[in-house]
């Protein structure tokens, strides 16, 4: 019996053979599948990059990059419109990054996306500066 990797899940096999099928590595595959979701949820910057891609004018890796990098911009802006929208008032930066937090959630973001991980605290980077490593 010859023992394979298949991958955290049989999804992720089924993708491998696929993106073999079709001459691409798994991550490239995972990409324009990224691409191609963006497409169907309507993004208008993901369907101008998918028609690039039918023409072969830019690569799959650009594409995913300049829909990431747009996708953390879009997400920059609406937290940085929150903190616009309620008056901050806080006694310490605990109860500021919880305050941003529960409005994000409230919006549907993450807000794991909006803030970093760093020595066992949050940094928020947007609107109000707390550290100057932002």
């Amino acid at each position: 019996m010859r023992k394979r990797y298949v991958g955290k899940s049989w999804k992720d096999y089924r993708n491998r053979e696929i993106a073999k099928k079709i001459d691409l590595t798994s991550t490239q595959y995972r990409k324009f599948k990224f691409v191609r979701d963006e497409d169907s949820k309507g993004n208008p910057l993901s369907i101008q990059y998918l028609e690039k891609l039918k023409n072969q004018e830019v690569s799959i890796d650009w594409a995913y990059r300049v829909l990431i990098n747009s996708n953390r911009k879009q997400r920059a802006l609406k937290m940085m419109a929150i903190t616009d929208q309620k008056p901050l008032n806080y006694d310490n930066e605990i109860e500021l990054i919880e305050m941003i937090a529960s409005e994000m959630q409230e919006q549907g973001l993450d807000p794991t996306n909006g803030a970093s991980r760093e020595e066992g605290r949050f940094q928020v980077c947007i609107g109000v500066q707390i550290d100057k490593d932002c």
